[in-house]
């Protein structure tokens, strides 16, 4: 047993280095040998291939996984599990553009945690993100930035570092499709502080993207005024 835990943190550590293909292999074989002894690993392993389908680009195939993902889950009254399937379909049918299937997935999640995980405010933090990337999406700058504040509201909360830093980067997205650059560097910067704290390397390296394509457009605007 302690050899299937090795090799799932082994898949994960490959899915987070980018090495797709050995996470993909690593965690097709974990399933297979846990499928009858050890259901936890197995949905462990099941969500990691999931995560590694979406990474790969092949949303379809992720969302079948997450599927039966939540069925499994939800058969063993497995509410954290449940929780977090219906939270990664819903992200791969935002990904893939099914904004729609994405908003009542996100809806379903929500009343899984309210009625079994109330307490749950990273779990509270990041629903109420992917909402407001939904509705920033659909242009309603108004209710995204309502979503995402209410989502750094309980990431506060809950005193989880990544649940915070995504918060504070979802509010930066607000400030940054209302114009407002300055503002969102400041959010993006705050957002890639607690990421740092997290160690969490791949988040770091999206943001810093972002503030650099903000600097870029700031260093443009400044020269286009010495211009004139």
């Amino acid at each position: 047993m302690d050899e299937l835990k090795e090799k799932v943190a082994e898949a994960f550590i490959q899915l987070e280095k980018k090495n797709l293909g050995q996470a993909e292999f690593l965690y097709q074989e974990c399933m297979e040998e846990c499928r009858e002894g050890n259901l936890d690993l197995f949905k462990s392993a099941l969500l990691g291939l999931g995560n590694v389908k979406s990474a790969q680009g092949k949303f379809d195939e992720a969302q079948k996984i997450y599927h039966q993902l939540y069925e499994a889950a939800s058969q063993e009254n497995d509410w954290e599990y449940s929780a977090v399937a219906l939270h990664q379909l819903g992200a791969a049918e935002r990904l893939s553009g099914k904004l729609k299937a994405a908003k009542e997935t996100f809806i379903r999640e929500y009343d899984v945690l309210q009625k079994h995980m109330p307490s749950s405010n990273a779990l509270f933090a990041a629903n109420y993100y992917e909402h407001g990337l939904i509705a920033l999406s659909e242009g309603k700058v108004k209710a995204a930035k309502k979503m995402m504040q209410t989502s750094l509201d309980y990431a506060m909360k809950s005193d989880d570092l990544v649940s915070i830093g995504y918060s504070y980067r979802g509010n930066g997205a607000v400030l940054q499709a209302t114009g407002q650059n300055e503002e969102a560097m400041k959010s993006f910067a705050t957002a890639n502080k607690m990421f740092a704290q997290a160690k969490e390397k791949l988040a770091i390296k999206e943001v810093q993207a972002i503030i650099a394509e903000l600097e870029s457009v700031g260093s443009g605007d400044n020269r286009k005024s010495e211009l004139l």
